[in-house]
């Protein structure tokens, strides 16, 4: 009696023991689902940056689900972010690479200077934001995001420099042209006062005239001369302030070739009322005799 009541007793034992086991066996499906959900919510956690062990022991229902959605969701916006980020930044370099085709008065090696350093960050960019879109965590994203202003500092120089030699090739071809009308009007100054009449203040006008246009010219080339030769500073800080003053110099110099052609253009008109010649000024600075 007492060996039969002991291996009943170790079989019960037995039973209890392995009936979690028995219990799994015979739900596979639900166990491996569990086991999944919460893989899944750990490593897209570990991802977003967030605290996987309070992941792993929270429930794998709904609420778990949403916190995995939320990760995932916030992981999808910043990868969009960050793309926009960088197309904004590729489309401005496109539109300056399309100002310098037109440009003038730039010779052609100045030209092709300025359109390889375009091209070469432009193709950066185009990698970064590649990296960005393989990117599966946040910190990595955030991360690549930052870099577009400290480790892209050749698009710090390469933007403004291009734009203010586009800006000058635009004085020197405006000024060009007026060069062109400011011909025209000596002549008939000339043509005026052989008829007798009185164009003293047209010739004064005109010497102005001249002398603006003329600055104009030699403000131009130097913000060419200035920015056409520097380099990306490559985190040299005596490097970057000396391309800041450079960049700075150049776009004061723009500025003042602008405002000798619009002093060229009061000119005219003074020129226009004294010899009785129609000019038709245009917005660009540049005339037409009529």
């Amino acid at each position: 009696m007492n060996r039969i009541s002991t291996f009943s007793a170790l079989t019960l034992m037995g039973a209890m023991t392995l009936s979690p086991v028995l219990a799994f066996a015979q739900t596979p499906t639900s166990a491996s689902a569990n086991i999944n959900v919460n893989l899944h919510a750990a490593n897209v956690a570990q991802h977003a940056g967030m605290n996987i062990g309070a992941h792993i022991g929270s429930s794998t229902g709904p609420h778990m689900q949403k916190q995995v959605k939320d990760a995932q969701d916030r992981i999808d916006a910043a990868t969009m972010r960050g793309g926009k980020l960088v197309d904004s930044r590729v489309s401005m370099l496109q539109k300056l690479e399309t100002r310098i085709s037109d440009m003038t008065r730039l010779s052609s090696d100045e030209k092709d200077s300025l359109s390889t350093d375009i091209t070469a960050q432009i193709n950066e960019l185009v990698s970064l934001k590649a990296k960005i879109g393989d990117d599966t965590s946040m910190s990595s994203i955030v991360a690549d995001i930052k870099t577009i202003r400290p480790d892209y500092r050749s698009f710090l120089l390469t933007l403004p420099r291009a734009a203010l030699m586009a800006a000058a090739d635009r004085e020197l071809d405006i000024a060009a042209q007026m060069d062109t009308v400011g011909d025209k009007l000596e002549t008939r100054i000339s043509d005026a006062k052989d008829d007798g009449k009185e164009v003293s203040a047209s010739e004064t006008a005109y010497a102005d005239f001249k002398d603006k246009v003329a600055d104009a010219k030699v403000q131009a080339q130097a913000a060419i001369d200035l920015v056409k030769d520097l380099k990306a500073d490559n985190g040299d800080k005596t490097e970057l302030s000396a391309n800041l003053d450079a960049l700075k110099n150049a776009r004061a110099k723009v500025k003042a070739a602008r405002q000798d052609l619009v002093a060229a253009r009061k000119d005219m008109a003074t020129i226009m009322q004294g010899i009785g010649v129609h000019v038709d000024v245009q917005a660009s600075s540049t005339a037409d005799l009529k």
